[in-house]
């Protein structure tokens, strides 16, 4: 965790063209839409990253000071203690560490019930609210929360490096221990101060792991779309419009269908591929460090998305349907891979949770926050990820749910449901409009991936959840990881004391999958019942 941003800076390699800058102003100043600065050339790109280096030159000084500081107060404070110093040079800065009083393990349902899972849960269709008109991506009611527990942009400055180093929360809230799985939270609330209203954050983590990159499965499709209609805009071209002879939202939504895997390796689909042709990896890797996130975990990449098949459009055209005018958004195909002098981590997707949850709670700010805007998207961008075409064309007017809210599977509506309730449920959907008045949003992208030579898997989660009305309003982003190993043979059952082989790779492997998703169902229900529970 104490990776050189320097050398990040120094080895990144972005294509020449036109770019995003990374920030307007590097010290205190403010991201909007309508002021992100296009970089034309390398020579004014050049004059950026050296921008941001002095930036972080300065932060590292002023860390070093204030961890100076710190330090002589800590040593002549006797109140504390060794753990809670410890504590202090973590990313997260602590108002409170203490450790969960239980301990989550994985309650292994019946054969039958771990069947039954997959149709009935991990690939039904989405679960919807009451009240489903809205295109918004805030709630309408959201709880105050304490300036002292939460962060805001201003406090945190996420225009200058290392706002890791300056966000509040508690990296061991969740009673999930690390071998059994990785979740990271943001908390949101409401703060005033001098008469003043803005948007708080809290971070929250089962352990270090926050900070470790693991593959993200479908969860990178969310960026890869994201980055293209970043490049799309930058042709004149908006998300409201025909790739071909289909919507582009529709063609997101492909993406996010539900299909049984046979092998364990990470394919994407052919349509995220041809989306990460258009936003070009190097540029969603950038997206990550200098152009906007400043992760600063250096590992983080977008340079994977690779597919069977390719996906080409019965024409490449993007026509906009406001305006009706063509426009042509220029694509590159990845460069060719040599194994023997390329480090394969690096044509990967590798993500820390932190980054992930990050990268979520900006695009549903983006209206909220403009110093973390989205580079080049409009609301209604945003809104189109999210709502899908409903974000253009309302429901009364026949206009139908996509985008995140419409994913298939309901893994987040049942353990929501149940945190809520404080007891297993039947109908997720009842409990959750009888508590919000019918208002809820879920918005969530769910995958999952299986190993047979290891017997093992694993299923992995990025949501936010809007609760207006219940505790006053509550909203919070989740990335949940759940890892599960099997210890017996799947292939078979044992009758009358002899082994008899009932089933076949296949189905081994959907049920290790299976076994994973009812695992992360669990600890996603333990998580939003400790969030649920926290103190503002």
């Amino acid at each position: 965790m104490t990776h050189s941003v320097r050398n990040m800076l120094q080895s990144t390699f972005i294509f020449a063209g036109i770019f995003v800058a990374i920030i307007v102003s590097i010290f205190g100043g403010t991201v909007s839409v309508a002021q992100a600065q296009i970089v034309i050339d390398d020579s004014e790109l050049g004059q950026a990253k050296q921008k941001l280096q002095r930036a972080v030159e300065a932060t590292k000084q002023k860390n070093a000071e204030s961890s100076s500081t710190s330090q002589k107060t800590q040593a002549n404070s006797p109140s504390q203690t060794p753990n809670q110093n410890n504590q202090s040079h973590r990313l997260f800065k602590f108002w409170s560490a203490n450790a969960p009083a239980t301990t989550f393990t994985y309650k292994a349902p019946s054969p039958a019930f771990v069947d039954y899972f997959y149709s009935s849960v991990m690939t039904s269709p989405p679960l919807l609210p009451q009240q489903n008109s809205t295109t918004s991506l805030h709630c309408d009611s959201l709880r105050s929360g304490s300036t002292a527990r939460y962060s805001t942009s201003a406090s945190a400055d996420y225009a200058r490096p290392y706002w890791e180093d300056r966000v509040l929360g508690n990296a061991q809230l969740f009673a999930i221990p690390a071998e059994q799985g990785t979740v990271t939270a943001i908390d949101f609330a409401t703060l005033s101060s001098q008469g003043q209203t803005q948007l708080g954050f809290r971070y929250y983590a089962n352990s270090l792991d926050y900070d470790t990159p693991v593959e993200p499965l479908k969860i990178a499709d969310v960026f890869a779309i994201t980055g293209t209609l970043s490049k799309a805009r930058m042709a004149g071209a908006s998300t409201n419009s025909l790739l071909g002879d289909q919507h582009v939202l529709a063609l997101f939504e492909q993406t996010l269908t539900r299909t049984k895997k046979t092998s364990s390796s990470v394919v994407s689909h052919p349509i995220t591929t041809y989306f990460a042709d258009i936003a070009e990896r190097d540029y969603l890797t950038s997206l990550l460090k200098e152009r906007w996130l400043l992760a600063k975990n250096p590992q983080n990449v977008l340079r994977g998305f690779t597919s069977a098949a390719p996906y080409t459009p019965s024409n490449e055209s993007w026509l906009a349907l406001n305006s009706q005018t063509l426009h042509t958004v220029p694509y590159r195909l990845p460069l060719v891979i040599n194994d023997e002098v390329t480090n394969p981590s690096e044509q990967q997707n590798r993500l820390t949770p932190l980054v992930m949850v990050e990268w979520f709670k900006r695009l549903v700010t983006h209206d909220r926050v403009a110093q973390t805007a989205f580079p080049r998207l409009t609301d209604s961008d945003i809104q189109g990820v999210f709502y899908g075409q409903k974000a253009f064309k309302p429901i009364h007017h026949g206009g139908h749910t996509g985008g995140l809210q419409s994913n298939t599977g309901n893994i987040v509506h049942a353990a929501l449901a149940e945190a809520i309730q404080g007891a297993p449920v039947n109908r997720p959907k009842t409990v959750l409009d009888n508590n919000t008045r019918g208002a809820w949003r879920i918005w969530q992208t769910t995958d999952w991936q299986a190993d047979l030579q290891t017997q093992s898997s694993r299923a992995v989660v990025l949501t936010h959840i809007c609760l207006p009305n219940y505790q006053g309003g509550r909203e919070f982003t989740v990335f949940a990881e759940a890892k599960y190993q099997h210890s017996d043979d799947l292939y078979s059952t044992t009758v009358n004391n002899i082994k008899v082989q009932n089933a076949t790779p296949e189905m081994t492997q959907q049920r290790l999958q299976n076994h994973a998703a009812i695992k992360l169902k669990q600890i996603l229900t333990e998580v939003f019942g400790q969030l649920l529970q926290v103190e503002p």
